[in-house]
């Protein structure tokens, strides 16, 4: 298996319970599924990745970044959740997820409150340089 470091971001949110407790099973990668759009605006993480992917020397990790937008019912309700995975992601220990080796994450940018352009609803875009493992874990 190939390591997949938005996949391996996603399964981290969904195993915290912090996140868990706000968007449930609502957190999904590149974008939000069509049986999720329907239901907008709810809480909900969408995570992108945005480039990086930069190789530290001959060591098998790199660092890519990620837009992680958290939507939610209001503004308010977008920044509530925000917070929560802020604070998730920062505080990442050395973890394991999907099968990828999560070393950290950093917060690049953000947080900006927003609306979707299309259709209005309220999002908090934050961005993330994440470190992970070039080679499968176990």
């Amino acid at each position: 298996m190939i390591p997949d470091p938005t996949a391996a971001v996603v399964a981290y949110l969904l195993d915290r319970t912090d996140v868990a407790n706000l968007v449930g099973v609502r957190v999904y990668g590149v974008e939000i599924p069509g049986e999720e759009i329907v239901n907008m605006p709810q809480k909900l993480v969408a995570v992108k990745p945005t480039g990086g992917g930069v190789h530290r020397g001959y060591a098998h990790y790199s660092v890519g970044r990620f837009d992680v937008l958290s939507y939610g019912e209001t503004p308010f309700e977008a920044q509530r959740v925000e917070l929560v995975v802020r604070d998730t992601l920062k505080n990442m220990p050395r973890a394991t997820a999907n099968h990828t080796l999560l070393e950290w994450a950093s917060v690049e940018g953000g947080p900006l409150a927003l609306r979707d352009p299309d259709a209005h609803w309220p999002f908090v875009l934050t961005v993330y340089n994440v470190m992970s493992s070039d080679v499968e874990v176990p």
